[in-house]
């Protein structure tokens, strides 16, 4: 029956046209939050697409699909704020938390279907490979970016499958045995680096996605210091010299967060948001009591975060008098237009 269909000209147009309408009928149905429906309709899509090796709709079915779970976990990324907030509302936010790391993994594992099917068409197919592979990858990056922003704000882990079944979506007509979909577990770390590699694949077309996942990670970082800085604090917190050292080592950490976030920023030539208020003693010490923080962003450019990183590095005199002659040094190439910020290589010798 296959067979005939595809020798057919009328009834691969025909089969097409189905494979439309029922994608047409997944669109309208996430329109309407029918998420489970909205998949089914994808999936005979999919079904049809693959009958007449429509490689280009079967990624896009498969893009859609991701679309729509990417959509659910940030509904849900929404809520979590509000139920932190409240003690009473522990459970749901555990359970809204857990829900939202799952969409994210059901989000990738479409579109690692779409990418690996990108990867394997030939150059014969009907598929437009640059563009559509350009998109494919972006869409795969910028989701495992937001799981990466969720993990790092809620200090915790996420599952995502080993292997994105992905042949399945490429050629039903090929036998295979059933892939093992086991899972394993990522940190804050690996998904933002894992976004951060397929956006620097994708070369100067997204420059300023590499920029803000290189941001994003340096954050992570940084705020992994902090916690640790805490944590050390907490053992030695009858010691005031030990104070006044963690006070020196919290402020240089995120002087040299600045720093590394300028240095990107004037060689991408490019800008990023940071948030108004950093209050850095929120996370220096959790023992005292505040206002909640007002966390709105704003943009600032290389010149800014550099001298950011120089005021902080002049604060703490003669001991960071190195780093605050390497700020001055980057700040000068930056106002003169000259393309002279060391490799990343040679930073390491300037930030330890």
């Amino acid at each position: 029956m296959v067979g005939h269909l595809t020798n057919s000209a009328d009834l691969q147009s025909l089969i097409k046209k189905k494979g439309w309408v029922c994608n047409e009928l997944g669109r309208r149905r996430l329109e309407r939050k029918e998420q489970d429906k909205a998949e089914v309709a994808f999936a005979d899509a999919i079904n049809a697409f693959k009958e007449v090796a429509d490689h280009t709709n079967i990624i896009l079915m498969n893009c859609n699909l991701g679309h729509g779970r990417r959509a659910l976990a940030e509904e849900m990324v929404a809520k979590i704020e509000n139920l932190k907030e409240l003690a009473i509302l522990h459970d749901a936010y555990r359970q809204v938390l857990q829900a939202a790391k799952k969409e994210f993994r059901e989000s990738l594992r479409f579109y690692g279907a779409a990418k690996t099917v990108v990867n394997n068409v030939n150059e014969e197919s009907d598929l437009d490979s640059s563009n559509l592979r350009n998109e494919v990858y972006t869409q795969f990056a910028h989701t495992y970016l937001r799981l990466g922003m969720l993990l790092a704000r809620e200090d915790t882990f996420a599952e995502v499958y080993e292997n994105c079944v992905l042949e399945d979506s490429f050629n039903s007509r090929v036998s295979r045995p059933k892939i093992d979909r086991r899972k394993h577990e990522i940190s804050a770390n690996v998904a933002i680096r894992e976004a951060l590699s397929v956006y620097e694949s994708l070369g100067e077309l997204r420059k300023q996605e590499s920029a803000y996942a290189h941001f994003q990670l340096a954050c992570y970082q940084r705020d992994c210091c902090l916690k640790f800085l805490e944590q050390v604090q907490k053992k030695n917190n009858s010691s005031k010299g030990g104070n006044s050292f963690l006070h020196r080592e919290v402020y240089t950490q995120f002087a040299h967060t600045y720093l590394r976030l300028g240095m990107l920023l004037a060689r991408e030539d490019t800008f990023a948001e940071v948030y108004e208020n950093c209050v850095l003693e929120d996370s220096f010490n959790s023992r005292v009591s505040r206002p909640k923080i007002d966390r709105r962003k704003h943009e600032i450019s290389a010149n800014v975060a550099i001298r950011e990183a120089l005021s902080v590095y002049e604060s703490l005199g003669e001991l960071r008098k190195q780093e605050s002659a390497y700020a001055h040094f980057q700040l000068a190439c930056y106002q003169r237009k000259r393309k002279t910020i060391l490799p990343r290589a040679e930073i390491a010798f300037f930030i330890e």
